[in-house]
C-alpha cells in the first residue's frame, strides 16, 4: 500500500510541475522558469543525498544521468512553452507519448513485441498527429497546432531523457537523480546565458512569481524521490503504471482552473494519445 500511495503522489507531483511550468512560462521568460526550478531541485536533491547519506557508487553508468539532464531541461522547456502557446488538454498527452521512445529502444533491443505494445504505439503516434492537425486557418487551430507541434518536440526529448535515466538508475536512483539535476541546472544555466544578460533575465521576472517557480522544482524533486522510493518497496510494474497517470493530473487541473476546451480532431488525437499510453503501461508490467 505504500508503494501504491508513493506512485500516486509522484503522479500528482509530476502532473502539478508540468502544469505549473506552463502556467509561468506564459508571464515569466522561460530560461528563467528553467534556471530557478532547476536550482530549486538541485539543493532539494542534495538535501535529501545528505540525509540518505548514500555513498556514490563506482559504475560508470552514473555517467548516463549527465546526458539525461541535458535532455530532460530540453524537453521540459519545449513543454513549458508549448503548455504557454497551446491547450493544455492537448499538450500533455501528446508530450506524455514520450514514454513511447524507450519502449522502441526495448523493443529494437531484443525485446518481444506484444499486440498490446504494438497497439500503443500505434495509437500514441497518430494520436500526436491528431492533435497536432489543423482543420482551419484561424488563431485557434493555429494556437492548437503550435502547441501540439512543440509538444512532439518535447515527448522525444523526454523520451530520451527515460530512456538514458532508466540506463543511469541501474547503478543508483537516487545518485541518478542528483546528476540528473547538477546537469539539469548547467543545462538551464547555458540556456539563461545564450538568451541575454542573466541579471536581465532574473529581474524581468516578477518576485510574486518566484514561489511557483520554486514549487515547480520541489514538485518534480517529490515525484522523482517518490518515484524511487516506491520501485524499491513495491512492484514496479503497478507504480509505473501509477505513475504514468500524470498527464492527467496536468489535464484535469487545466479543466478546472483554465476551463479549456477543446473540440473536434484534437479532442480525437488526445483520446487515442492516452490510450496509447495506458496501453503501453499495462503492456510493460
Amino acid at each position: 500500500m505504500t508503494a501504491v500511495l508513493l506512485a500516486l503522489v509522484a503522479s500528482v507531483a509530476w502532473g502539478t510541475s508540468d502544469f505549473l511550468g506552463g502556467l509561468k512560462a506564459k508571464t515569466v521568460p522561460l530560461t528563467t522558469v528553467l534556471f530557478v526550478s532547476q536550482a530549486v531541485g538541485l539543493l532539494a536533491i542534495a538535501l535529501m543525498l545528505a540525509l540518505l547519506d548514500r555513498p556514490i557508487p563506482a559504475d560508470e553508468g552514473l555517467l548516463l544521468s549527465l546526458a539525461a539532464g541535458a535532455a530532460v531541461v530540453t524537453g521540459l522547456g519545449l513543454l513549458y512553452l508549448a503548455l504557454a502557446r497551446g491547450p493544455v488538454i492537448v499538450v500533455a498527452p501528446v508530450a506524455a507519448a514520450g514514454a513511447t521512445i524507450p519502449v522502441a529502444v526495448g523493443l529494437l533491443g531484443g525485446d518481444p513485441v506484444s499486440a498490446p505494445i504494438a497497439a500503443g504505439l500505434a495509437c500514441a503516434l497518430l494520436g500526436s498527429l491528431a492533435a497536432a492537425y489543423e482543420p482551419r486557418p484561424d488563431e485557434t487551430s493555429d494556437r492548437i497546432a503550435a502547441g501540439a507541434l512543440l509538444a512532439i518536440g518535447a515527448a522525444i526529448a523526454i523520451g530520451v531523457f527515460l530512456t538514458l535515466f532508466d540506463a543511469a538508475s541501474e547503478a543508483d536512483p537516487y545518485w541518478a537523480t542528483g546528476g540528473t539535476r547538477v546537469a539539469g541546472w548547467l543545462t538551464a544555466l547555458a540556456f539563461l546565458g545564450v538568451s541575454g544578460p542573466r541579471s536581465a533575465a532574473l529581474r524581468g521576472s516578477p518576485p510574486a512569481a518566484m514561489p511557483a517557480l520554486a514549487a515547480i522544482g520541489i514538485c518534480s524533486v517529490i515525484a522523482d524521490g517518490a518515484f524511487a522510493t516506491a520501485s524499491r518497496q513495491g512492484d514496479l510494474s503497478i507504480v509505473s503504471v501509477l505513475a504514468s497517470l500524470y498527464p492527467v493530473v496536468t489535464v484535469v487541473l487545466a479543466f478546472i482552473l483554465l476551463c479549456e476546451r477543446v473540440r473536434g480532431p484534437q479532442l480525437v488525437g488526445v483520446a487515442l494519445a492516452f490510450t496509447g499510453i495506458a496501453l503501453l503501461a499495462a503492456a510493460t508490467r
